[in-house]
């Protein structure tokens, strides 16, 4: 599979088997994009749209594909939006998936707990001081913030299931 765009960066899967992956771009004249790659259509490739993800996560349901993107102005000032792409209508609604006042302006990370379907949002303080976790119910209420994750920028959260024999 060759992709339009280069410098891939995340990839998952949705419950049909179908991969997204986020390419960077160059950084200067490439713009970061959106793709799906259809598993069960020769591999086709579409873009889904440009400058729509940094970072994302399937929730666990496999229906929705939860998008952060962050971009740059001028001044090198940091704006952080959510989003998600609903995979049944093939669109990407342009909403925060997460519905209360929970502070997002400073996440850097999404991760998806496949057992309970909580999100994990990874948030930086600064560069120099340790970063949070805030964990939102699948509905997109906070149920906690972990305040000191004991890193600067949480890259995410990792989940050990264990199996029974």
């Amino acid at each position: 599979i060759v992709l339009p765009v280069i410098n891939p960066s995340k990839i998952t899967s949705d419950k049909s088997g179908n991969l997204y992956v986020i390419s960077m771009g160059d950084y200067i004249d490439i713009k970061p994009a959106l793709f799906k790659i259809s598993t069960s259509n020769n591999n086709t490739v579409t873009t889904i749209g440009t400058e729509v993800a940094t970072a994302m996560a399937m929730n666990k349901a496999g229906d929705k594909l939860l998008l952060m993107n962050e971009t740059y102005d001028a001044s090198y000032n940091r704006s952080v939006t959510l989003s998600y792409y609903d995979i049944n209508s093939a669109k990407i609604v342009n909403e925060s998936f997460v519905k209360d006042a929970t502070d997002v302006s400073a996440i850097v990370n999404i991760t998806v707990d496949y057992v309970t379907g909580n999100i994990y949002l990874g948030a930086m303080k600064d560069y120099t001081s340790n970063g949070s976790m805030h964990i939102i119910s699948p509905e997109g209420t906070r149920i906690a913030t972990i305040s000191d994750t004991k890193g600067l920028n949480p890259a995410g959260a990792y989940f050990i299931t264990q199996v029974s024999k």
